[in-house]
């Protein structure tokens, strides 16, 4: 087959012309084909619609059709239009009209199926040189004078007609069929390219629709498995906690001397002991809050809580193991800090976990500092804007390894680690900057993390001075004690 050839399909047997051919193109070809040969031209589908109607501008026509039996004599055009004659010939047949003149038609074909008809006429035959008997007949009307008349002016309209041979009219009408044939073709190979792609588009929508069934299947057995996970975690977690809270007891009890004296080398073993089971019980309960948040949400027993009194509780509380690495924590609350509204043993832990992470990762004889000042709550790197909100910003400045750039967007995330090698010096379950982000975002407010120059992070946290839309007071009721801080 030659390059330029267009291999189709077998027809659809139910495709019509209306649904291949640009009708206004072939509105066009018809229309230059009618003028160039001053006759009409119609294209009927094979349902028998008509897709083209040029109707023929002869004077004689005219006449028939203002003439009171017009409609008896001119039936012939819509006869053909209903005709099948032509499809069981291979070629034009010859129809006359009860006028005389003739008519042509010719079956379009493609692939050896009949698709319609192409109807040509009428013309006059160079043969027919008066009136039709027939067309005279049907003319008369019973008066004499108007009859003669009525002739004289017909057989005038017919000598004015030019003739064709019907040897040329059957080369008219085949140059026409070769052009619609060649409309067809093209018509018929873009409605199969159109039906390829709306295929194919189909086939890819259908593809598509599965694969989002399967993702969203998927999506729901990860949630009932992200349920179930989260339900494990805190079932073990409040599982381990209890025996776990003995062991330290009993711990303590044994160096507070209650079970009888120790020697220095059995004091050491059970402080190691203690220790041990401090840093396990605070794993668990980190499991346990990030459970909850999975699961549950986070409930709030919001409150005015003087965070002044919070940040030295809290530097009290993470003194002794900031001694043990010899390092400087400090405590710097702003004089005047407002109250804010908040949950305390939430906010207390927010600030716990930024201050232990602070003294786990700076080296020994390093510093560690907590601040409060006022602020505002878009405050942020940037600078804030002095008409937004009061806040009360937490700041945690440490001089330890620092978090390198490319890690920082991903601090916040649940069980991440910069360092998540199996031979990591610093350990813990990466869940302390996720629970910090999920509580203080719970009360409406903002956590972010900075490099500090030299060496070392700042993290900061920003409570909200005034109740927050959502965030409600203990118990689930408006506090007593809430007040308007400007």
């Amino acid at each position: 087959m030659a390059d330029d050839e267009l291999e189709l399909e077998p027809l659809e047997p139910n495709i019509t012309l209306a649904e291949i051919l640009d009708q206004d193109s072939l509105q066009r070809v018809c229309m230059t084909f009618a003028r160039m040969h001053g006759t009409g031209l119609a294209v009927v589908d094979r349902h028998r619609q008509v897709l083209v109607d040029i109707p023929a501008q002869y004077p004689l026509c005219r006449r028939i059709s203002a003439h009171p039996a017009g409609s008896s004599i001119c039936g012939t055009f819509d006869a053909l239009i209903q005709s099948e004659e032509a499809n069981l010939v291979d070629g034009s047949i010859n129809k006359p009209c009860t006028c005389g003149l003739g008519y042509e038609i010719l079956a379009i074909r493609h692939q050896g199926m009949v698709l319609g008809r192409l109807v040509f006429g009428p013309y006059r035959d160079a043969g027919m040189s008066s009136l039709a008997p027939a067309l005279a007949e049907a003319l008369r009307s019973g008066d004499p004078e108007a009859d003669a008349a009525t002739l004289r002016g017909a057989e005038q309209d017919l000598q004015k007609m030019e003739s064709l041979p019907r040897e040329r009219a059957l080369q008219v009408v085949r140059s026409l069929g070769e052009v619609l044939s060649v409309i067809v073709q093209t018509g018929y190979a873009r409605h199969l390219t159109s039906q390829i792609h709306i295929a194919a588009i189909q086939d890819a929508y259908n593809e598509l629709t599965e694969k989002n069934r399967r993702l969203a299947d998927s999506v729901e057995k990860l949630k009932e498995l992200d349920k179930l996970k989260s339900n494990f975690l805190a079932t073990v977690s409040h599982e381990l906690r209890t025996p776990l809270t003995s062991v330290i007891g009993y711990s303590e009890m044994l160096l507070e001397g209650l079970a009888g004296e120790l020697s220095s080398d059995q004091r050491d073993y059970v402080q190691i002991i203690m220790e041990k089971g401090d840093q396990l019980l605070q794993i668990i309960n980190e499991v346990l809050d990030i459970s909850k948040i999975e699961t549950g949400g986070i409930q709030l027993a919001c409150e005015r809580v003087n965070l002044a009194e919070l940040m030295q509780q809290v530097g009290d509380a993470m003194r002794p193991p900031a001694r043990r690495k010899e390092i400087a924590l400090t405590v710097h609350p702003a004089e005047m800090l407002p109250p804010v509204w908040a949950d305390r043993t939430k906010a207390r832990q927010v600030l716990l976990n930024l201050v232990s992470n602070a003294i786990k990762f700076t080296p020994r004889g390093g510093t560690v500092e907590i601040r409060g000042e006022l602020s505002r709550m878009n405050a942020g790197p940037g600078g804030g804007d002095p008409l937004a909100p009061p806040a009360v910003a937490l700041k945690v400045l440490d001089t330890g390894i620092g978090i390198p750039e490319d890690a920082r967007p991903r601090v916040f995330e649940a069980f991440y680690q910069v360092d998540n090698t199996t031979t990591r010096e610093y350990g813990g379950t990466g869940l302390g900057l996720s629970i910090v982000k999920n509580f203080v975002e719970a009360h409406g407010g903002r956590v972010w993390m900075e490099a500090r120059e030299p060496a070392g992070t700042v993290f900061t946290v920003l409570f909200p001075v005034n109740p927050v839309q959502g965030v409600t007071a203990a118990h689930g009721r408006p506090s007593p004690r809430s007040q308007t801080v400007g």
